[in-house]
């Protein structure tokens, strides 16, 4: 929670990356600048202890494995994988991340099939930022007890879904986004999204349907 992380956490994800290994993150607060997932010849998995609350990240009284990025503008932890990215799941798991970027705190483009976010925290402290974007990614995409909130008064996007590949299949279950201009905003083409059992809350809109959408949304506040 003192010096910069970024390089070390950086070169353990390029690595395993490469090498089809998991990157294991212990219990402790680091501060980083922006990550990149690179283009994996065997999947790539990062995972913590554990994550902490929201109000632990908004308060800064971190538990478990923390991210805090002191970048103020694009994308934290986020990966562009275009056409390369095929079968190659990307897991994220068991930590939290907390920013005060413009941008988005996690970006996924075009991820393979079957990623996940799961158990994942993630506070932006900037009133325009926002929050997660999944953007073209393959099917079997799932956000899993995801907590996703921000300042009051935010102008940004909670978790936006848009989708300019014909493959589907996007859930986010038992989880809350919160607090966002927009807390989830599924763009045209967001193929097949199911909202299951989860909160969109304060704010703006809670979920707002753009475009040529299939989407399904059941048991959510």
């Amino acid at each position: 929670g003192v010096t910069d992380d970024t390089a070390a956490i950086q070169a353990a994800i390029t690595y395993a990356a490469t090498a089809g290994q998991r990157v294991y993150i212990p219990a402790g607060t680091y501060i980083v600048t922006t990550l990149t997932l690179p283009i994996q010849d065997g999947g790539l998995h990062i995972y913590g202890d554990s994550r902490c609350g929201l109000y632990a990240l908004e308060t800064a009284d971190y538990r478990g494995t923390v991210l805090v990025s002191t970048a103020t503008t694009g994308n934290i932890l986020s990966c562009d994988g275009g056409a390369a990215y095929s079968n190659r799941a990307i897991v994220l798991e068991d930590f939290a991340i907390r920013v005060a970027t413009s941008g988005y705190a996690i970006s996924l483009i075009a991820a393979p099939e079957v990623s996940a976010i799961n158990r994942v925290s993630v506070w932006n402290n900037n009133a325009a930022g926002s929050g997660i974007n999944l953007e073209s990614c393959w099917s079997g995409m799932v956000l899993n007890q995801v907590l996703c909130s921000t300042v009051s008064s935010n102008t940004g996007i909670g978790v936006r879904i848009t989708n300019a590949i014909t493959a589907g299949g996007t859930t986010i279950e038992l989880s809350q986004i919160a607090k966002y201009g927009t807390n989830c905003f599924l763009a045209g083409g967001a193929y097949q999204v199911l909202l299951n059992g989860s909160a969109f809350e304060g704010g703006g809109y809670g979920v707002h349907v753009a475009g040529d959408c299939h989407t399904g949304i059941t048991g959510c506040h």
